[in-house]
């Protein structure tokens, strides 16, 4: 009984030895001393704050080759992985790819933190040609690009608009009231061109340079048509007395495709103010009534026009007439 009983407490012994020992030389222990294998783990957010997770993101080691994504917390972990050093790279769509060097120098584990910068989205894109019908005969062809854009990081250093076939590249400026990029009365000469009929067909691309210095290209644009019709004024004209409430009329165009009509009035000096306008006048439109009466001046004399606008913004603006009121 005594011999039985021995052999079983030397046996519970071995077992508790043996269960001690076993985390120690498991090879998947992270406590084992003579482990080989690695944990990475950590999680994703947002550069900008408030910190957002950003699940789904793609990781990838080179140390070991192995993958993963981002949980809806953030959150990765790649375990039993070679705990060679390499790179850590991070990617999402919408997002700059970014990488963190792993140099594992002898510990098992790395938790790391990675905040992603997001890249700027364009909201709106306006690239447009404007003519302008001067007396006697003579059409004045400048471009206007207007670009919105929502950078969630607002690290928006610069924008550009570039063709590469032109070998052009103009910077745009920041209109800090109607939060728009913008460049205003482009001309040929800019854009390395000599014949206006010339920039129909050539790719334009919306650049951003970052505060890092990172650049990409957003969008692409073109100037889809040049508008050479001029709208006819009939009346007023030739300086002729109206009421402060006139009827301005003219001959519609026949044009095959959408358009329509803006009209403006101005005062007849060397800075012209402009005092009133409609815009968006169906294209079978040939008069509209003044709707307010015209302002006053020291001479009461104003100028008008008609522009034609198509549904990519290109535009062409009739010749002034004159009339004055009474």
């Amino acid at each position: 009984m005594a011999f039985k009983l021995k052999r079983i407490v030397i046996l519970f012994f071995l077992l508790f030895v043996i269960r001690c020992d076993a985390p120690r030389n498991n090879p998947l222990d992270i406590n084992n001393p003579r482990r080989e294998l690695g944990l990475i783990e950590g999680r994703v957010l947002t550069q900008s704050l408030p910190y957002k997770p950003l699940p789904m993101t793609n990781i990838r080691f080179t140390g070991d080759g192995r993958w993963t994504q981002c949980n809806e917390q953030g959150k990765f972990k790649l375990d039993n992985i070679k705990r060679q050093p390499g790179w850590l790279f991070f990617e999402k769509l919408g997002y700059h790819r970014d990488s963190l060097y792993i140099d594992w120098q002898g510990s098992k584990a790395k938790v790391v933190e990675m905040h992603l910068n997001a890249l700027p989205v364009v909201d709106s894109l306006l690239f447009y040609s404007s003519i302008t019908n001067r007396y006697p005969n003579v059409q004045k062809l400048e471009l206007f690009i207007k670009a919105w854009l929502w950078d969630q990081d607002n690290d928006v250093d610069s924008v550009f608009l570039v063709c590469p076939t032109l070998k052009a590249a103009l910077n745009l400026r920041f209109n800090a009231t109607e939060k728009f990029f913008e460049r205003e009365r482009i001309s040929l000469n800019e854009l390395n061109l000599e014949l206006p009929d010339e920039i129909i067909g050539h790719s334009f691309v919306l650049r951003v340079k970052d505060l890092q210095g990172r650049q990409m290209d957003l969008a692409q644009t073109q100037v889809e048509r040049i508008i050479r019709e001029e709208v006819d004024l009939k009346s007023p004209a030739g300086n002729e007395v109206v009421s402060t409430m006139p009827t301005l009329r003219w001959q519609p165009l026949n044009l095959d495709y959408h358009f329509s009509y803006t009209v403006e009035v101005r005062t007849n000096e060397v800075d012209p103010q402009l005092v009133w306008f409609k815009k968006g006048l169906a294209p079978t439109t040939s008069s509209i009534e003044v709707d307010q009466p015209l302002p006053k001046t020291p001479i009461n004399q104003y100028i008008w026009a008609v522009w034609v606008i198509d549904r990519f913004g290109n535009r062409a603006r009739s010749k002034f007439k004159s009339f004055q009121v009474e």
